[in-house]
């Protein structure tokens, strides 16, 4: 159904469960000029779902109005159709009533019940006050031409199938069963619709798992044919916590691991989309999308949908509050804070059973910071004082300066749905406890909206884990400048003390046994530095003929002279592989990102989540060039890493085995008849040409800053 019309709306037992949840599935539905009238016994929290419905919908298109009562009583019933008489006078198309309050009674066996006011009492309210509420309204809108009237009764299996114990539970669902059927055959212009949703996680679940546990009971009646197994939790069994030696807490493993096994995943704390994105960003599950729903409220925040919306509410409610009353956009830290705060503020320091430690035991590094620094955190929380509504729960501000320094040096960069760009920051306090290695025994992904802590290689039991903070690209001295100044710490780890590889990553290239001198080396070096500041300058200008001549011209200069691992050879081919193939000269491409592959093989750890992305546009690149037999070997390469850094669950790795399913067809073909395969290839190409690709922007460089972020 694509629209109710202009029409009116009426959902009792909207406070919660599946009336609210009904609320937001046919608001949109409703056309601008409807009402909904929203019937509960809880005001406040009538109240709350109103904002969340005015923060999907402008007020303009639509009116909710929260009606208080309890409809087990005639006041509450007459109260209700008084205010729908009120509505009455506005011109409709459509009236709708959606009798979902209910309550679950007393589980009890069927003698208990001797009592004929506990009895009379649970009936008014499930029954009697459903059919005089009917009723009532079908007095106010008579049958006229153009008038649609629409009534759900929300149902349950157990209206026609008895249950041991449910004798109040099964009496009202039948007895409202039959009413609706009489409506039916009495009223032939109103479409009656009896509806069972089947057992749902609500409050009311919550109480008959309690009280009964029979959970099984419900669904094999909903559904006779599901076996249902027991639920399952994520634990932090994997891991403990232990003092590292020089480097304070730390974790460690409990058992034996395996390359690409999951240690632990963990939801952040809190998460928000980066300033320069917010409006490109979904809010709730960090997806990029081109048209995004922006919140009618603050118009700040955006969303993918109103699913996504509704499921962001409950950490953007005070935050879409704040931002109207503050009157702008206060920056990323100041988000993050405050979204911590509130949740800390509702639900306690530890905020789930898998958590091992809280925000006050983090480090915060406040006292290592430097005076520009100093000078940015002292405006960030000034900034936040003006922010945070008085109405919230107000902190120390200890408290506050404790929290913001927690994010600078603790804070996780969150990724996109390719996790191929940060696009957000989050805190994710056991994350927070894993120490820095350059070279790491762990990598961290983002899969299905948590973060993954995943082994590279084999990890002996009580062994600590660890996972790089930085790149390992950088030399040696350059990794620990970076550690000390964003993280306060030094880095003595057997890479740094030892300055393994650095030889290699601004090394001269040996030819038959000679090498080129230092000041050669030095030279073509700071040649290439300079030659990238122009091409990153080009990039970011659009201009990509620029880009390509400016690399090209440097390569033909340094590459005689500089080693194949050199850093910044290695980035001059990274970017001409991108803007080759975005420019579609993919042999080019191709031939440039297969010597990216090569150096990083020799520079990187096996499973490196950077390279195995590089072998994966290397793959690309050889099948765009026609280059099938290569192409297949550099996305198999890619699959074995990415299995590991990513797991078979994510998406760049469910894209990566259908694209090495396409080239091992493909090569398949190849081997059988060459000329039969390219000619093929050909004519597929011509019928469909190959899409433009995506604007450069590295992979690598996407994964290289999927870890800590420091601002």
């Amino acid at each position: 159904m694509s629209t109710l019309g202009k029409g009116i709306c009426i959902i009792t037992g909207a406070s919660k469960g599946f009336g609210r949840a009904l609320a937001h599935e046919v608001s949109p539905l409703l056309e601008p000029g409807s009402v909904l009238l929203l019937v509960a016994r809880s005001g406040a929290l009538l109240q709350e779902l109103k904002e969340e419905l005015h923060s999907f919908t402008d007020k303009q298109q639509l009116a909710v109005h929260c009606i208080a009562v309890d409809l087990a009583t005639r006041t509450g019933v007459n109260e209700t159709v008084r205010i729908v008489r009120q509505e009455a006078e506005n011109k409709i198309d459509h009236v709708l009533l959606i009798n979902n309050a209910g309550s679950l009674g007393d589980i009890s066996e069927f003698r208990s019940f001797t009592d004929i006011e506990t009895v009379n009492s649970y009936l008014s309210f499930n029954v009697s006050s459903a059919l005089a509420l009917t009723a009532g309204v079908l007095q106010v809108f008579p049958c006229r031409v153009g008038l649609r009237w629409s009534v759900v009764n929300v149902s349950s299996i157990l209206a026609l199938n008895a249950l041991p114990s449910w004798v109040l539970y099964c009496t009202a669902k039948a007895a409202r069963h039959a009413v609706f059927s009489v409506l039916a055959k009495e009223e032939p212009n109103v479409k009656v619709l009896s509806y069972s949703p089947g057992p749902m996680d609500t409050a009311m679940q919550v109480d008959i798992l309690r009280l009964t546990g029979i959970r099984h009971c419900l669904r094999s009646a909903h559904h006779p044919f599901t076996s249902v197994s027991g639920l399952s939790a994520a634990t932090m069994e994997n891991v403990a916590i232990f003092d590292s030696p020089g480097k304070g807490r730390g974790l460690k493993t409990t058992k034996e691991l395996w390359a690409g096994d999951v240690i632990f995943s963990e939801a952040s704390l809190a998460a928000v989309v980066f300033d320069s994105l917010a409006e490109r960003i979904c809010h709730s599950c960090f997806r990029r999308q081109d048209k995004l729903q922006r919140c009618g409220q603050c118009k700040f925040a955006h969303y993918c949908d109103r699913t996504c919306q509704r499921a962001g509410w409950a950490e953007h409610k005070q935050e879409c509050g704040a931002i109207k009353a503050y009157g702008k956009i206060p920056n990323e830290n100041i988000r993050l804070v405050a979204r911590i705060m509130w949740r800390l503020d509702k639900e306690g320091s530890i905020v789930s059973d898998m958590q091992l430690t809280t925000l006050e035991e983090l480090e915060d590094h406040i006292a290592d910071m430097q005076d520009e620094e100093m000078q940015e955190f002292k405006v960030d929380i000034h900034n936040f004082l003006d922010y945070w509504p008085r109405n919230s729960k107000q902190h120390t501000i200890d408290d506050i300066s404790h929290a913001f320094g927690v994010i600078m040096c603790n804070g996780f960069t969150v990724s996109d749905q390719r996790g191929l760009q940060a696009v957000g920051v989050g805190l994710f306090p056991n994350l927070c406890l894993v120490n820095h290695d350059c070279w790491p025994n762990c990598t961290v992904i983002l899969n299905h909206g948590k973060i993954e802590l995943r082994s590279l290689g084999k990890i002996e039991e009580g062994q600590e884990l660890t996972i790089a903070y930085v790149d390992y690209l950088n030399k040696s001295e350059e990794r620990q400048r970076l550690l000390k100044t964003q993280y306060f710490f030094d880095c003595t780890c057997e890479h740094c003390k030892n300055h393994t590889k650095d030889d290699l990553k601004l090394g001269g290239k040996e030819v038959d046994g000679v090498k080129p001198s230092e000041e050669q080396v030095k030279e073509a070096t700071d040649y290439c530095f300079e030659m990238l500041e122009k091409m990153d300058k080009s990039r970011l200008n659009g201009d990509y003929h620029e880009v390509v001549k400016i690399c090209e011209g440097c390569i033909e200069k340094t590459e005689p002279v500089l080693a194949d691992t050199h850093i910044y050879l290695l980035r001059m081919w990274s970017t001409l592989s991108e803007v080759k193939a975005y420019l579609q000269f993919f042999e080019d491409a191709s031939d440039y990102a297969r010597k990216m592959v090569e150096g990083y093989t020799k520079l990187y750890h096996p499973n490196n989540a950077a390279l195995g992305m590089a072998a994966m546009r290397a793959g690309v690149n050889h099948w765009q060039a026609g280059q099938i037999e290569i192409g297949h070997g550099m996305v198999c390469k890619a699959y074995a890493i990415l299995m590991v850094t990513h797991g078979p669950t994510h998406p760049i790795t469910k894209d990566l085995e259908a694209m090495r399913m396409q080239t091992e067809m493909e090569l398949r073909m190849f081997k059988q008849n060459e000329y039969v395969y390219h000619s093929m290839r050909e004519a597929a190409l011509k019928n469909k040409p190959m899409s433009m690709m995506h604007e450069p922007s590295s992979m690598e460089e996407g994964i290289k800053n999927l870890f800590h972020r420091r601002k």
